[in-house]
């Protein structure tokens, strides 16, 4: 049994921007679900204590600690997962094609070739696989299990320059040379050693395409699910 829950992250020590109050609220009184802010005061009601997070966690930039916590929320809890944007749709009618279904996920199709992280044999089956911004998982899944695996085994990977260069600002910025005081984020490290899209797109979409068949692509494509593209 599926609960009709969705779950979104607030890893930073910052206050929600305005623009990310209201796209939480859009999912609040929108989605027709119950919306769980998890942030920095709440987390550790969460975690399982036989399951506890990674001991690299406390090193991940703020936007990697949201990722691999949804791979942790997923396998353990499942439920929604949304990014905190502005979404303006109804959720109810896919928790229900989800749970009537013999599939362990659903979520919204991919849109482009661009959208997809990894090597272009990945990225060319574009057509086949589901977004990172929302979905919504069965608990305790194979796939979900798979992918919070192979997210720690990343951070196994990393761990000694994790330990070395934590980071707290978000990677993609950092290797554009962008600083973005919208992202909330302060630079720490130059040698914070995760890419932008290491320990989710490319795990979330490679375990995909190694699963075609496990998962529905049936939610609202992701640009038409927004109210607003201002969402920072």
């Amino acid at each position: 049994m599926i609960s009709n829950k969705i779950f979104c992250f607030w890893t930073g020590d910052e206050l929600l921007s305005k623009n990310r109050l209201y796209g939480l609220n859009c999912i609040k009184l929108l989605s027709g679900c119950k919306v769980i802010l998890v942030d920095k005061n709440n987390l550790c009601d969460y975690i399982i204590p036989q399951f506890p997070l990674h001991d690299q966690y406390k090193n991940l930039s703020s936007t990697h600690k949201s990722d691999y916590l949804r791979s942790y929320f997923m396998y353990h809890y499942g439920g929604g997962y949304a990014d905190i944007k502005p979404y303006g749709f109804n959720w109810n009618l896919y928790f229900d094609l989800l749970e009537k279904s013999d599939k362990q996920f659903i979520g919204y199709p991919e849109q482009s070739f661009y959208d997809i992280a990894g090597e272009d044999n990945i990225r060319m089956q574009w057509k086949k696989l589901v977004g990172n911004g929302f979905y919504i998982f069965k608990p305790k899944t194979e796939f979900a299990k798979e992918w919070f695996d192979k997210t720690n085994d990343v951070l196994d990977y990393h761990r000694e320059n994790l330990e070395r260069f934590p980071g707290t600002y978000h990677p993609r910025a950092i290797k554009s040379g962008i600083h973005d005081p919208s992202y909330g984020e302060v630079y720490k490290s130059k040698g914070y050693p995760l890419e932008w899209n290491e320990i989710l797109g490319r795990v979330f979409h490679k375990l995909q395409t190694e699963r075609i068949g496990d998962f529905l692509n049936e939610m609202p494509p992701f640009r038409t699910s927004l109210v607003s593209f201002n969402y920072r």
